[in-house]
């Protein structure tokens, strides 16, 4: 090969090399591009739905929070009407006014009147019960978003966040719920963007527009649905967000050609949301980039082959070396796989060319070098041009995972804030709930350690805590002279980065560096700090703040709803034990009888595995489970005969009676089952209903066991005592009245273990029983407790 065709194949080659490197290029960045674009444009999606789901959660424990007042104003006055009511609603929305909601509002079941916080006054013949946000939120139990509709107050298009409101014994009292105006929330949508570009749409549950860049389509048009305004590939993509799935599509407006890409996600709460991004923004740079590259390629070689040609003959030396160049250049840039390897290539071979320039001594040769040296110098640059574009898309990639991960952090200390309030309204163990509270803002905050106190008198008292390098015990701190105290004085967040600069600060732990104390408030009643504390230096962190804030709230209103149901407890447990001393004035055997059977029953709950509450709870209930005796006359009760078929139907009656004494309570549910329930039968002989097997709730089988053992062991008038191995057998095998089918196969294993511990409890009443002759003021009832007396001693 001569040196003209070598030549031919030098600029040739170089050529092809360029477009090559400039096509592997172009094509690597667009598929990188792209790539980063779909993974940004999904997390971005999922951070905003997530956004709006908190903004809903908010709305939701605003709804809960109301409806807990009402509830506890409805207990106060059964009979309370709309304008009872009104003051309430006033106070609520007061508090809650300028957060995006335009009313707090009640809708009243038993009469189809309607109370809110904005004084507006229901026209004639309203009826709440016939709207369509009241139905479709009795349709289900929890807090609900009903479809977007025009507000009768204000004209202007709302969403409701509604509730459905029970009282204590079940019955529906209305529908609790909060006006929201879809405005801030759609132009907080509207504003998202990717990479400074496109926007956001927001739908409801059935796809209609909440948010778009054409007003004229809210409410009006269906992102599943065909129309003028959306067309058939957006609408595609719309029926994809409506069955609630995850992900990204292309799509064309109407009347455009430039392809946009839709990234969507679903939320928790219903809504819908999409971000936007235009593809040609993307595409155009890249093309940009490319035409600069081919350009400058072209425009160098044009030069070189310019100065070259004259050149050419005589000069083989040189081209030699070029060519030797040329090869090396082809041979490294193979060997590449990264962006920083072509860069770092470019730059390695740039600097052999000057090395070359310099040996070579003809001076349109020299140029040539040079020529080239400058192009790959520019294709280098291009190249740190493209991976730093793609290093600061990987930025705000990793950007967007900590954002990411930080929602996710406060999402789920919300969320269990959330769980609480809800579980204000049901059963819930008070100490569990606050170490939970206390462990979650631990792990958030990440804090040294975290502790949650409650107002006792004048000093508080740590209820929980966690951390502080599991002290057992934390002290009180009384309210004068502490940081805690004066948070609870001037009712807001005190923070302290430094407590060895605060004079009021009382040492919880050494190690403690600073100091966060947040007052917890009820309705403006201080009844508790939430303290955390940091063992390395902390400055005031807002942020942070603004997420434990409305956990203090619904920390308040938890321990403010866990007093009032101990004071109501209390209060049933009183009248309890004053009903037992009723039975016990009225029938003194009877009154005896009782508290043994408290003492089988505490036995019989802890083997099964109960509860330490219901264990108390059926101790002390089941004393009450003949209370309705006090209704039979004297002469039928202490009868020393056998009854007669009509004294033995009203002697029956005193199951019925004694639940009717009790009223329907919630908090005696338990006493009413027992009454009801403790002469039903496992075989469905017993009264007063005749319920058979799991039909009986398991107080009134444990309670039978109970009553039907005592009485067979006790002296009655009519009939004398009998000894514990008679009865077991009894209980065991039957006898034709009391006979084994009559209990359940649980009840009836556990007679079989613990039998003996019962005569234990038995003889030990005998012995603490007072004399008949003492005198009634020392006479007074210890509680019976079982002996640790082994189920295989001799009886």
């Amino acid at each position: 090969m001569n040196l003209r065709q070598r030549l031919i194949l030098l600029i040739l080659g170089t050529l092809v090399l360029t477009l090559g490197l400039t096509w592997f290029s172009y094509g690597r960045s667009h598929r990188v591009l792209h790539s980063n674009l779909n993974q940004m444009g999904n997390h971005t999606a999922l951070q905003v739905a997530k956004v709006v789901d908190e903004y809903v959660d908010r709305l939701q424990s605003t709804v809960i929070n109301v409806s807990q007042m009402v509830r506890l104003a409805h207990a106060q006055n059964p009979n309370a009407k709309d304008d009872d009511l009104a003051p309430l609603f006033e106070q609520a929305f007061s508090v809650n006014k300028g957060k995006g909601i335009v009313d707090v509002f009640m809708g009243l079941e038993k009469d189809g009147s309607f109370v809110d916080g904005t004084g507006w006054r229901e026209p004639e013949g309203y009826d709440c019960r016939r709207r369509p946000w009241y139905r479709e939120t009795i349709r289900g139990r929890g807090p609900i978003l009903t479809t977007p509709y025009l507000d009768m107050i204000t004209g202007r298009p709302v969403v409701s966040v509604t509730l459905p409101l029970y009282g204590e014994t079940g019955t529906l009292l209305g529908v609790v719920g909060v006006d929201v105006d879809l405005k801030p929330l759609g132009d907080m949508v509207a504003r998202q963007q990717l990479l400074g570009e496109g926007y956001g749409i927001l739908t409801d549950t059935a796809g209609s527009l909440l948010a778009y860049p054409d007003p004229k389509a809210l409410l009006e048009e269906n992102i599943s649905v065909p129309s003028n305004r959306l067309s058939p590939s957006l609408t595609a993509i719309g029926r994809d967000m409506v069955a609630r799935k995850t992900g990204f599509g292309d799509f064309f407006a109407p009347g455009s050609r430039d392809p946009m890409r839709a990234f969507y996600a679903p939320t928790r709460s219903g809504l819908l949301v999409a971000i936007v991004f235009p593809r040609k923004a993307l595409d155009t740079y890249l093309r940009s980039l490319a035409l600069e590259s081919v350009w400058g390629t072209l425009g160098t070689l044009a030069l070189v082959l310019a100065l070259l040609v004259p050149v050419v003959w005589g000069i083989r030396r040189p081209l030699i070396s070029l060519l030797q160049t040329s090869e090396s250049i082809q041979h490294q840039l193979s060997q590449t796989a990264t962006f920083e390897d072509v860069a770092f290539s470019l730059q390695r071979l740039t600097k052999d060319i000057q090395n070359q320039t310099e040996k070579v001594r003809v001076p349109e040769i020299q140029k040539l070098l040079g020529s080239l040296g400058q192009t790959l110098q520019v294709i280098s640059q291009q190249q740190e041009e493209i991976t730093a574009y793609i290093e600061e898309t990987t930025a705000m990639n990793n950007t967007l995972e900590d954002m990411n991960l930080a929602l996710q952090q406060r999402e789920r200390i919300w969320s269990r804030t959330l769980d609480v309030s809800r579980a204000v309204t049901g059963t819930m163990d008070f100490y569990e709930e606050l170490r939970h509270i206390a462990d979650t803002v631990h792990q958030v905050a990440e804090a040294f350690g975290v502790s949650i106190c409650t107002l006792e008198e004048e000093r508080l008292v740590p209820r929980t805590f966690v951390g502080y390098e599991n002290r057992t015990y934390l002290g009180t701190i009384p309210l004068q002279n502490s940081v805690a105290g004066r948070a609870l004085e001037r009712k807001q967040p005190i923070w302290v980065p430094r407590v060895d600069q605060d004079a009021e600060y009382l040492v919880i732990h050494p190690k403690v560096v600073s100091e966060v104390e947040i007052p917890l408030l009820h309705y403006g009643e201080t009844v508790g700090v939430l303290e955390i504390g940091f063992d390395q230096e902390r400055q005031l962190d807002t942020k942070l703040l603004e997420t434990l804030i409305p956990v203090a709230s619904a920390l308040a209103g938890f321990i403010h709803a866990s007093r009032s149901q101990k004071e109501i407890r209390n209060s049933y447990r009183y009248l309890a034990d004053k009903l037992q001393n009723i039975t016990g004035i009225y029938h003194d055997e009877t009154a005896e009888h009782l508290e043994r059977v408290g003492a089988y029953c505490r036995l019989m709950a802890q083997w099964l595995g109960r509860s330490p509450q219901e264990r108390e709870d059926i101790a002390l209930f089941s004393r009450l489970h003949d209370i309705g005796k006090i209704r039979i006359p004297l002469p039928i009760l202490t009868k020393p005969s056998a009854l007669t078929p009509e004294e033995m139907e009203v002697m029956r009656q005193h199951t019925t009676w004694g639940a009717e004494l009790l009223g329907d309570a919630r908090w005696l549910r338990m006493a009413r089952n027992i009454c009801l329930c403790h002469h039903e039968k496992w075989d469905g002989s017993g009264y007063p209903r005749g319920l058979r097997g799991e039909e009986i709730p398991w107080e009134g089988q444990v309670v039978a066991l109970a009553d039907i053992y005592d009485a067979l062991r006790a002296k009655r008038v009519y009939k004398g005592p009998m000894p514990h191995a008679e009865v077991a057998r009894i209980i065991l095998e039957g006898d034709g009245r009391t006979m084994p089918n009559h209990f359940s196969p649980t009840i009836q294993a556990f007679f079989t273990e613990q039998h003996l511990q019962m005569g234990a409890i038995f003889d030990q009443a005998l012995l603490l029983a007072p004399s008949p002759t003492t005198p009634p003021e020392s006479s007074a009832r210890k509680p019976v407790h079982p002996p640790a007396v082994s189920p295989l001693s001799p009886e």
